[in-house]
């Protein structure tokens, strides 16, 4: 398993007690294929010293350019929350496009 899987094994499993044992042979795999989706899909707010992950808005394909059309902004009644606002207006059926390398004014 890679560097993140190992480390959470050694802090978290003690690999003396027997069930803990058979849960990281057994589980090994799947908490790395996890670890992978969620890296694969969230971002690192610095400020908050977290992993975050937005369901619905990681499924937006990435292109920078004027095919860019929506933001990730921070939803002022909501504590630490987002919204996806339009960059521009956005024809019916038209693709909706982030970006993975732009920085927001307004993000956190």
């Amino acid at each position: 398993p890679n560097k993140p899987i190992v480390k959470y094994m050694n802090d978290c499993v003690d690999m003396n007690d027997p069930e803990d044992a058979e849960f990281y042979q057994e589980s090994a795999d799947i908490l790395e294929a996890a670890w992978r989706i969620v890296m694969a899909r969230s971002w690192e707010n610095e400020q908050a010293r977290t992993c975050e992950l937005v369901p619905g808005y990681d499924q937006f394909n990435h292109r920078n350019g004027h095919w860019n059309n929506v933001m990730r902004s921070n939803h002022p009644s909501e504590k630490n929350g987002y919204v996806i606002v339009a960059k521009r207006d956005i024809a019916a059926g038209e693709q909706l496009y982030n970006s993975y390398s732009i920085c927001n004014e307004n993000e956190p």
